[in-house]
C-alpha cells in the first residue's frame, strides 16, 4: 500500500509538468534545461557492501565456528562424530538496477521519481536441527558440514529524487541527486547469532524500511532527444520490519542511457518538408494563360475598313 501511493503522489505531481511540456516545448536545443523530462536507466556493479545486516551474518558464522571447535565436532550422531569444519564467510552483492523520471523545474534544478534493486547472496556456515538427538523434544544443534549459500538481502526501493545541473543547453551535463523513499525485502539471514531450531522450516523474512542516498555523475546528450550516463551512487537502507533492525548501506558504479521525452514528443510532431519534384511540368490552367493580342490598326485587310469615298 505504502509504495502504491507513493507511485501514484508522484505520477500525480509529475503529470501536469508533462502535459504542459509537451503542449509549450522548451527551445530545441540540447543539454539539461526547463521543461526537460528525462527517462533514464542503468545498471552497474557493486564495489562497496556494509552494514548491521552483514556485520550479522559474519558474527553468526564465527559464532558457529568457536561452537565447532569448543564442541570437538561438527555434527555428532551417536558414535559417529565429524571433525570441526571451518567455513569462511563471503559474500557477493550483485549487480544494480535502475530507472528514473525526472522533469526540469528550472535550467539547474530538476525533480521526479526513482526505483532500484539489488540482490546479494554470502557463502557462510549453517546450523540446522539434529533431529536424531532431541531433549524433551528440543533437537539439538548440528553445523552443516559444508559451505551454504543463502540469499541475504534481496530488495527494490522506490524513491524520490532532486537533482541539481550546474551547467545547462550543454552536451556535457554533471548533476548531482538527493534520493529517499521505501523499500521491500526478503532475506534469509538469521535473527540472532544464536541457534533456532525453527529456522528450519521457517528461513526466509520480509519486511519494509527506508533509503536514503545520492548520486554524482555526468550524462552526455548525444542529441536533444537521447544520451548516455555514467554515475557513482550510494544507498543507506534502513530495515524495520521482518528482521531486528537492521542496516545495509552499499556502493556502486553504473552506466546507463537518457531519453528526453519532450524532445521525442517535439520531434514527432514537427512538420514535414515537402519535396516536389522539379523536373515534372505542373499542370497549367488554360483560362489564366490565355491572352488576348490588341488588333494592330496597320494590318488592318481592305474588307475590314469602313471608310468609304464617295
Amino acid at each position: 500500500m505504502a509504495v502504491r501511493f507513493v507511485l501514484t503522489l508522484a505520477l500525480g505531481l509529475l503529470a501536469p509538468a508533462f502535459l504542459s511540456a509537451a503542449e509549450e516545448p522548451p527551445q530545441d536545443s540540447i543539454g539539461f534545461q526547463e521543461g526537460a523530462l528525462l527517462l533514464s536507466g542503468g545498471t552497474g556493479t557493486t564495489f562497496s557492501a556494509g552494514g548491521s545486516l552483514i556485520h550479522m551474518e559474519r558474527a553468526y558464522n564465527r559464532s558457529l565456528k568457536f561452537r565447532a571447535l569448543l564442541a570437538g565436532t561438527s555434527l555428532q550422531i551417536g558414535a559417529f562424530a565429524l571433525p570441526p569444519i571451518i567455513v569462511p564467510f563471503s559474500y557477493n552483492a550483485g549487480p544494480i538496477s535502475e530507472v528514473s523520471l525526472q522533469y526540469g523545474l528550472t535550467n539547474h534544478f530538476s525533480a521526479g521519481i526513482k526505483a532500484e534493486h539489488i540482490e546479494i547472496q554470502s557463502t557462510q556456515a549453517e546450523g540446522f536441527p539434529n533431529f536424531l538427538t532431541s531433549t524433551a523434544g528440543y533437537y539439538r544443534e548440528g553445523i552443516w558440514p559444508g559451505a551454504v549459500k543463502i540469499e541475504l538481502y534481496r530488495g527494490s526501493s522506490y524513491m524520490a529524487l532532486l537533482g541539481f545541473h550546474p551547467l545547462h543547453h550543454a552536451r556535457f551535463d554533471p548533476y548531482i541527486e538527493l534520493h529517499a523513499g521505501i523499500l521491500r525485502y526478503a532475506s534469509q539471514a538469521h535473527s540472532s547469532v544464536d541457534f533456532d531450531p525453527a529456522r528450519f522450516f521457517y528461513r526466509r523474512s520480509r519486511g519494509s524500511g527506508a533509503v536514503f542516498g545520492g548520486s554524482v555523475g555526468a550524462m552526455f546528450h548525444l542529441a536533444p532527444e537521447v544520451g548516455l550516463k555514467v554515475q557513482l551512487s550510494s544507498y543507506a537502507r534502513l530495515i524495520r520490519s521482518g528482521l531486528p533492525h537492521r542496516n545495509l548501506n552499499t556502493a556502486h558504479a553504473e552506466i546507463g542511457a537518457v531519453v528526453n521525452l519532450v524532445g521525442v514528443l517535439r520531434e514527432k510532431g514537427r512538420p514535414q518538408e515537402i519535396q516536389f519534384n522539379r523536373s515534372r511540368p505542373q499542370p497549367q490552367d488554360p483560362v489564366s494563360d490565355r491572352i488576348t493580342q490588341p488588333a494592330d490598326p496597320e494590318k488592318e485587310t481592305p474588307g475590314d475598313s469602313t471608310n468609304t469615298t464617295p
